[in-house]
């Protein structure tokens, strides 16, 4: 005897329903593909067209370049002619301040030239200056600080030394208030030191040129309403002196002139 083996109503349902979910899911995966394989191929096309735009050949990159900077000069250049103009200007202004400067100070060496004597060397075309304080020589007969002004408006420190005997002095001190000023030493054999010795006077003189006063000019020239001490430094001896009124206002016009000189010409 055969049998037949039959389905129940209940299993039949069952099996419809699974046939449904798998058919539905292949059409799930069928769809997915073919939308990651859309993006594959756009994400392609933008590589090819990046990799399109960076095959510039070197010309075309300099010539972008060059056609940017251009571009920014063109948007600069109302602005460099704006700060063209402007220095101009000041220039300009700065010019004609200086003219005035240069014509006060040619007043002030007018004014001032008259307590100087002065001195032509022909030679070098030079003319010297020198205060009637201390006479037309370079050496005087008393102790003191002395300046000499070039018609440049050059100026230096001399010392000076007068005694019935040698100290061989080699530089000064200077003390205005509690501030002391020291020359440079200058040596007995150096061209700038000179000595006299006749009837039983001796003369020491040291030019201080090239500065090498050390700011004595400028600290006298400023304080004239002080007490001035000068020390002459000997090889083994020293000598003090309180620098007279005369002196130091000679001193101070002789900076005075010095600065009306180098300003009185552009």
């Amino acid at each position: 005897m055969s049998y037949t083996k039959l389905i129940s109503p209940d299993k039949h349902i069952i099996m419809k329903s699974i046939l449904k979910i798998v058919f539905g899911c292949l059409c799930f995966a069928t769809l997915l593909y073919i939308i990651i394989s859309n993006f594959d191929n756009e994400a392609f096309h933008d590589t090819a067209s990046a990799g399109s735009e960076a095959s510039l050949t070197a010309a075309e990159i300099d010539n972008i370049i060059n056609q940017e900077n251009i571009d920014k000069g063109q948007k600069l250049e109302p602005f460099a002619s704006e700060l063209a103009k402007k220095e101009t200007e000041e220039l300009a202004s700065r010019l004609e301040n200086r003219k005035k400067e240069a014509e006060r100070s040619k007043k002030v060496v007018e004014t001032i030239k008259r307590s100087f004597y002065f001195k032509k060397d022909e030679f070098q075309n030079t003319g010297w200056y020198k205060h009637k304080v201390w006479g037309n020589d370079s050496f005087i007969d008393r102790k003191g600080l002395t300046c000499t002004v070039r018609d440049d408006g050059y100026i230096y420190l001399s010392s000076n030394y007068y005694s019935d005997d040698w100290l061989f002095h080699e530089g000064v001190y200077v003390k205005i208030g509690d501030d002391i000023y020291r020359s440079d030493i200058i040596p007995t054999y150096d061209e700038n030191h000179r000595t006299i010795n006749a009837g039983g006077s001796i003369w020491e003189n040291i030019q201080y040129t090239d500065g090498r006063d050390n700011g004595i000019i400028e600290a006298i020239a400023n304080n004239t309403d002080k007490i001035i001490k000068v020390r002459f430094l000997g090889d083994e001896f020293y000598s003090d002196i309180t620098l007279s009124k005369r002196d130091k206002l000679a001193i101070q016009e002789c900076k005075r002139l010095s600065d009306a000189l180098s300003n009185s010409t552009l």
